[in-house]
């Protein structure tokens, strides 16, 4: 990805500097409108006048700071290594919008703690709509948003801007590029792949109790929650997320985990609500699960 200090700024860009300064600042658009191009370039000219600035990455499907299935926090540039983690679950902000919100604020407030003076938020494309909307709003106000940059193509995004104007944010209003594109549907696909193929690489089995697993619900999981290949999240004490496993064998006293998490503390692990393969690969629900060659096959359950 493009590093923030090599980003050619786009038309109109320079107008938000004057404006730009410490604190919160919330960057939204549609889907292929240039916007985390747009983040990373701002955080660059932060970074300039700031002693530190950070990112949080809040698309879980096409994210560039850790892995996909959770939010990311950056604080060092180019912004792509993972200071923290929050686990969400899915790919696709639908159906997890509460688990997106609290991420936000912990990560924004871990940036804080750890000394960051201008905490960048980079959104996902969710902004139509009634979930669109939902999620923005709450966002910007669970994570203490002061300034919105924003990016469209057309004034679609309007009626949310003027929901996010009315706590008495400054909204900073830019145009899209038309250079500016949606990815197609298979080069979010390779995305993930890419990002969930380097997540696991070297990962190793690790065995888990059962009881320690959870579903989206927070009830305990049962075995059918867990299919081969079903991913978890592996969270700490305080609820973030130490990194992403794959349900290898259920047995009735253990879980064997396939994970690039070793020799840290696990406290407990919940279940995401989508399967993978060991090279990262997405499975449907019908798709078998093959097992890498070298690990021994599983004892009889």
């Amino acid at each position: 990805m493009t590093t923030a200090r090599t980003v050619t700024p786009g038309k109109g860009w320079e107008t938000v500097l004057a404006f730009l300064d410490r604190g919160t600042i919330l960057v939204v658009g549609p889907a292929g409108s240039g916007k985390s191009t747009l983040a990373r370039w701002l955080l660059g000219q932060l970074d300039r006048g700031l002693e530190r600035v950070a990112l949080v990455d809040c698309d879980p499907g096409q994210t560039g700071v850790g892995v996909p299935g959770c939010l990311g926090l950056a604080m060092t540039g180019p912004w792509q290594a993972p200071a923290a983690l929050w686990f969400v679950g899915s790919t696709s902000p639908p159906g997890r919008l509460l688990p997106m919100v609290v991420g936000a604020a912990r990560l924004a407030e871990r940036a804080r703690q750890r000394g960051a003076q201008a905490v960048l938020l980079d959104t996902s494309g969710l902004v139509d709509g009634a979930a669109g909307h939902l999620l923005q709003v709450h966002l910007a106000q669970a994570t203490g948003v002061d300034q919105v940059v924003s990016l469209q193509r057309d004034h679609e995004l309007e009626p949310l801007l003027g929901l996010l104007a009315g706590d008495g944010r400054r909204v900073d209003r830019l145009t899209a590029s038309p250079a500016a594109r949606v990815r197609s549907a298979a080069e979010r696909r390779r995305h993930r792949r890419d990002r969930f193929a380097a997540h696991l690489l070297g990962a190793k089995v690790r065995l888990v109790s059962p009881r320690r697993i959870f579903a989206a619900d927070w009830s305990v999981a049962q075995p059918a929650d867990l299919p081969q290949g079903r991913v978890l999240g592996l969270l700490d004490g305080e609820g973030y997320c130490l990194g992403l496993g794959l349900v290898e064998a259920v047995h009735a006293d253990r879980v064997e985990v396939l994970t690039p998490v070793a020799d840290v503390p696990v406290v407990r692990l919940q279940t995401a609500d989508f399967r993978l393969d060991p090279e990262g690969r997405e499975l449907a629900d019908d798709e078998p699960y093959v097992r890498p060659a070298y690990l021994p096959e599983p004892e009889p359950a």
